[in-house]
């Protein structure tokens, strides 16, 4: 750091230290704010214990405006990582979002050095755009200490309860601290993912050989990226006629040509303290599809009432008030539906539901957001009135008489206590690939994947649901992420989501079985497991 310090002195006159210091203490402060951001929820992300939700939440409103700095191909190419929802695909997707923050800074700094230099020319004796370029470079190698700090604070937290006098090197370095091998597997690095292995600990050689290995790759990024804002400095240079002088005007608001240089809107808040970064509006999407199971004869009206609801809520920022109106507009054809005996009273909410689910999957890339949005939807007076209705008109014979073979299907053990059933009695044990063993208190049936609900209409086989359904089993009822589940994320919604219809249809039970649970993943609210029999 001493070598740091002379060396940004040396090539800055005496009377420009005060401005120059102040750029570093910015870009300083800057880079610890866009670790922070990054290391907080990476942390939550990578561990089943996430921190106390009131603790998360300004990170999580710092992260929405720090998305909106780094730009929509730095966001689409972190939504990509997420999505796979692997370890190492988090981590690489939060760290490489970290030095896209600091490539924003970067940009943002080197201009008012570069201003700096143009107006001071004689007195900094070197090209203003190779001075500027000397400064950031000396704080881009002073950040890859930040880096190795940021991996060992996303992956473990460390021990605090030792004082500096009992272990200095310990508290202020932490060397006993050793890498999990996701941070080298695929796509963070080179090594195939492994689940079972990606939390095994390297040894104190490997480690440091990793952390190096890291923190100089994102050094070497930082620099690229410096080296082509300063290339773009110098064409703008030679295009300027008068590029030698700069006018107190140009000094408080920079050239178009700088400013277009950085292609980076002013730091919000969270990165500076200097101002603040409103997101440009998303526009309401159409489903690209239909739920399964949604009645056919309701989708052309509910084509036309969505379409016109969108119209009237055009940005997603409104995506509440969208579906409170989709609820409002189709609740008459609901309670036809069941009145006319075309859709089961007992399951109108259900098609409801799944159909609100779909317009908020279209509309809100974050699952956690969309499991509170889901939430206030049945808080909604609109979700309340559709229940009184559909209610009112199954009480009136509303209903289905499904053939034989249905109702056999629908015959699922009850408990033989008084109450209604709920999840929790619920007992489903693999037996095989295709049979599985259902319990509800005390009472015992053994079912296969086509009586259960869960063949392929086309082939009779097995269907993805079923196998999704198998996961969950192997997994003792939690899917943490894509890779637990052996497909992509947003498939995994839509299996869970043919799930959830099976489920309720069969049990009759109206409570979401398996709910997407914040820094945990779904989780079933029934009991699910496999045989030893399943294994052999």
């Amino acid at each position: 750091m001493a070598a740091q310090l002379a060396a940004w002195k040396e090539i800055t006159p005496e009377h420009l230290v005060p401005a120059v210091e102040h750029i570093r203490n910015s870009f300083n402060t800057a880079a610890w704010k866009c670790a922070e951001v990054t290391k907080r929820l990476c942390y939550a992300s990578l561990h089943q214990r996430a921190p106390d939700p009131t603790f998360l939440a300004p990170y999580k409103v710092a992260f929405v405006k720090y998305q909106g700095i780094v730009g929509s191909a730095a966001q689409h190419e972190f939504d990509n990582l997420v999505r796979v929802g692997s370890p190492p695909s988090v981590f690489k997707a939060y760290i490489d979002l970290f030095r896209k923050g600091l490539e924003v800074e970067i940009r943002n700094q080197f201009n008012q050095l570069l201003l700096i230099g143009l107006a001071n020319v004689e007195a900094v004796r070197i090209p203003s755009v190779e001075w500027a370029k000397s400064h950031m470079q000396l704080l881009i190698t002073d950040s890859a200490y930040r880096v190795k700090i940021w991996v060992k604070e996303v992956c473990d937290e460390q021990d605090h309860s030792k004082s500096l006098q009992e272990d200095f090197e310990e508290v202020v370095f932490w060397k006993t601290w050793r890498a999990p091998k996701l941070i080298h597997m695929q796509p963070s690095g080179n090594t195939p993912y492994d689940a079972a292995t990606a939390w095994t600990r390297e040894d104190e050689s490997w480690t440091e050989k990793l952390l190096d290995g890291l923190s100089r790759r994102f050094v070497q990024f930082l620099g690229l990226d410096l080296d082509k804002i300063a290339g773009d400095a110098h064409v703008w240079l030679a295009q300027s006629k008068e590029h030698t002088q700069v006018s107190q005007v140009q000094m408080e608001r920079p050239p178009q040509q700088i400013r277009r240089i950085s292609n980076a809107p002013k730091p919000p808040t969270v990165l500076n303290g200097r101002g603040s970064w409103t997101p440009r509006p998303k526009a309401t999407q159409v489903p690209l599809d239909w739920p399964p199971y949604y009645p056919n004869h309701l989708i052309p009206r509910t084509t036309v009432i969505i379409g016109e609801a969108i119209k009237k809520f055009p940005l997603q920022a409104q995506t509440l008030e969208l579906c409170k109106c989709v609820i409002s507009e189709l609740t008459p054809q609901f309670c036809a539906a069941v009145l006319d005996k075309t859709v089961r009273g007992d399951l109108a909410l259900s098609r409801m539901s799944d159909l609100l689910h779909y317009l908020l999957v279209a509309n809100c890339d974050d699952a956690s957001a969309r499991f509170n949005f889901e939430r206030e939807i049945k808080k909604s007076d609109e979700w309340l009135e559709l229940a009184r209705e559909v209610a009112g008109e199954t009480a009136n014979g509303g209903s289905v008489n499904a053939d034989s073979s249905q109702q056999e299907a629908c015959r699922f053990p009850q408990p033989n206590r008084g109450g209604a059933a709920t999840w929790e009695t619920i007992e489903i044990l693999f037996l095989s690939d295709e049979r599985v063993q259902i319990r509800n208190g005390t009472n015992t049936e053994t079912r296969n994947y086509a009586e259960f609900g869960f063949h392929d209409a086309r082939n009779g086989k097995p269907n993805r649901a079923w196998e999704t359904l198998r996961a969950l089993a192997e997994q003792r009822g939690v899917i943490r992420d894509a890779t637990t589940a052996g497909q992509e994320w947003p498939k995994v919604e839509k299996r869970i989501q043919e799930i959830r219809k099976v489920f309720r249809e069969r049990f009759t039970i109206s409570h979401d079985p398996i709910p997407f649970v914040a820094g945990t993943g779904y989780q079933a609210c029934f009991k699910i497991g496999c045989s030893p029999s399943f294994h052999t």
